[in-house]
């Protein structure tokens, strides 16, 4: 592919990946009035996010094999579909159970716009040069958390919180019509026994039997368990807990995620110089000590919002060199099965996201310690994912 093709490409995944943190982060401004106008409480609000979550977990299961077996394009468009149904019963929910539920079959067709991005990437580009894609395409990702909580603050206060899940199901159908006209199809010989069940296990067996692969997946995962504990625990922390207005936690939010924009370029630039492996390791090392940060300044009693602020803003910079070079590293070895292995690498990613984000919830205490403590054994978990990674390595050059 030419320059210019990999940069169109990386800015149409981009545009259909952004669904996932707009769906997450334009509504945290909107937890208390949801829970208050749908007469629930926080924890149940909280609940529908880790529900979102856990179907794009679950999700990324069929959409691998689906799109090795029908190509990627209709996989991804029907997904885009389902997506805007259930964002139209979510501006109309009058009650949690509606919203919960709606929130699930969401999550559940987003899942779609992870796994089949990535295979879309594995179809047409090989390990370095994936990694520099995905970071483009992580890169315009990365500016949808920037924004979306901003914009889900204003309109809160402004006109609602309905009105949140109407940008969502007008971003969608938008997203829809583009890649109905300009998304190609990239899975040039489907698979016809994609979906049989013993080519199916076949498949998942062959990707699950890599060690390698798991220690890249472990790195990734590690990363997004911070993520969510964070996504899960910020909310409470700052509008609760600390007393900031919607507003104020809106840009607080989008000021934690310019780390993740500033990172992704530096990542697409030093990953052809250092390798994966090293530009990894730089990755998974400063989101440890940003961790650990944070934990110091929660311990020592200083509970102002700048000190979640600036240690989460720097574990985000890291979390722009972990994620390229993680997904790269895992999907690279499994060229005819890459839908499997995408589901796979989705599902341990999202479902340490998941759980991390249902923790930090069932855990709130009036503090931001949880989410605090959450996110350093998760980075704990990065490293020790990182040095089998290096492990594996080691051991492919004997």
């Amino acid at each position: 592919m030419t320059a210019r093709e990999r940069l169109f490409l990386a800015l149409l995944l981009g545009l259909v990946v952004g669904l996932d943190p707009l769906s997450i982060d334009i509504a945290l401004p909107a937890a208390q009035e949801m829970a208050f106008e749908l007469d629930t409480d926080l924890a149940s609000i909280q609940l529908s996010l880790s529900l979102f979550v856990f179907g794009m977990a679950a999700g990324q299961l069929f959409y691998g094999p689906l799109s090795d077996r029908f190509g990627r394009r209709p996989v991804l468009l029907f997904a885009l579909l389902l997506y805007v149904c259930a964002s139209a019963a979510l501006a109309i929910a009058p009650g949690i159970e509606m919203l919960v539920g709606a929130r699930l079959v969401q999550g559940l067709a987003a899942a779609a716009t992870q796994v089949v991005s990535r295979a879309i990437v594995r179809d047409r580009l090989d390990r370095e040069a994936a990694s520099r894609v995905l970071s483009h395409v992580f890169l315009v990702l990365g500016i949808t958390p920037i924004v979306a909580p901003v914009i889900g603050a204003w309109l809160t206060e402004s006109v609602g919180w309905r009105s949140v899940f109407i940008v969502m199901l007008a971003y969608s159908a938008a997203a829809l019509l583009i890649h109905a006209r300009w998304l190609p199809e990239t899975n040039e010989s489907p698979d016809r026994s994609a979906l049989e069940p013993g080519r199916l296990l076949a498949a998942f067996s062959q990707v699950a039997g890599s060690g390698p692969f798991w220690a890249y997946v472990g790195c990734g995962a590690a990363a997004f368990a911070a993520l969510f504990a964070f996504l899960a625990g910020s909310p409470a922390a700052f509008i609760v807990h600390l007393g900031e207005t919607p507003k104020s936690f809106g840009w607080f939010f989008a000021l934690v995620m310019v780390g993740n924009l500033i990172g992704y370029p530096v990542g697409a630039r030093l990953v052809l110089r250092l390798g994966i492996n090293r530009m990894l390791m730089y990755g998974t090392l400063g989101g440890l000590a940003s961790a650990l940060v944070l934990v110091g300044l929660a311990v020592g009693g200083d509970f102002g919002p700048w000190a979640i602020v600036a240690p989460v803003f720097a574990y985000m910079f890291s979390f722009a060199l972990i994620l390229p070079p993680a997904t790269a590293g895992a999907l690279s070895p499994f060229p005819r099965v890459a839908g499997a292995a995408s589901s796979l690498l989705g599902v341990a990613q999202l479902g340490c996201g998941a759980l991390a984000g249902a923790i930090v919830a069932g855990l709130d205490d009036g503090t931001q310690m949880p989410l605090t403590i959450a996110m350093a054994v998760a980075s704990f978990a990065g490293l020790a994912a990182l040095i089998c990674v290096r492990t594996s390595v080691a051991r492919g050059r004997r």
